[in-house]
């Protein structure tokens, strides 16, 4: 045994023990670094946490919502010029603001982020969510994105059924992995970044 066990202890504890709040600090976090500003703070971080904001602002469900994917290209000199999260407003786990440079202009962007580990959709949770959205930012300014990430592909067909109906997407924590396409032998020098998106 070379290595201490993994800080997250899931699937030796039955209940959800804080996994889905401590979800949701991590995911804010991470996407906070992808400010242009902490290019020179961590360039590995930053680099990480851009591509998984980019995958999160452009990736799209298939028709079936079984499957998320991207088809718009990573670009290296992608601009992240603002971002302010917020946890639990309206009950809201995550909501975002964004602003990012799209073809020379700046491009402001709401992400409604629903995080789940062990609990299920509830049938009025996401309807209640995108109503609060659509009423606090109404202006055509924003882009709206409304999400749910699981943990793991744990989703069943009520919870597809669920995002179809409020037109949310549905992906989830490996994905956003994959697609940030870390490097698991490199650390980034930073204990909770590689705790949670290497070792875990």
């Amino acid at each position: 045994m070379n290595k201490l066990p993994t800080f997250f202890n899931y699937e030796e504890e039955e209940t959800d023990n804080g996994y889905e709040t401590t979800q949701d600090f991590i995911l804010s976090w991470t996407l906070r670094c992808a400010l242009d500003k902490y290019k020179q703070v961590n360039p590995l971080i930053n680099g990480y946490s851009k591509k998984a904001l980019f995958f999160l602002l452009y990736g799209e469900n298939t028709e079936t919502l079984k499957e998320y994917l991207i088809s718009k290209e990573y670009e290296d000199n992608f601009q992240v010029t603002f971002i302010k999260t917020y946890r639990q407003k309206h009950q809201i786990d995550l909501l975002i603001e964004v602003e990012v440079i799209e073809h020379s202009k700046a491009q402001k962007y709401i992400l409604n982020i629903e995080n789940k580990w062990y609990t299920k959709i509830s049938k009025t949770q996401l309807a209640k969510s995108k109503e609060f959205i659509e009423s606090e930012y109404s202006s055509n300014v924003y882009i709206k994105r409304h999400l749910v990430i699981f943990f793991e592909p744990t989703f069943k067909d009520f919870d597809i059924q669920m995002c179809k109906e409020n037109k949310y997407k549905i992906l989830t924590i490996s994905n956003i992995d994959k697609y940030m396409d870390i490097d698991k032998l490199n650390a980034t020098g930073n204990d909770i970044f590689d705790e949670y998106w290497i070792r875990f």
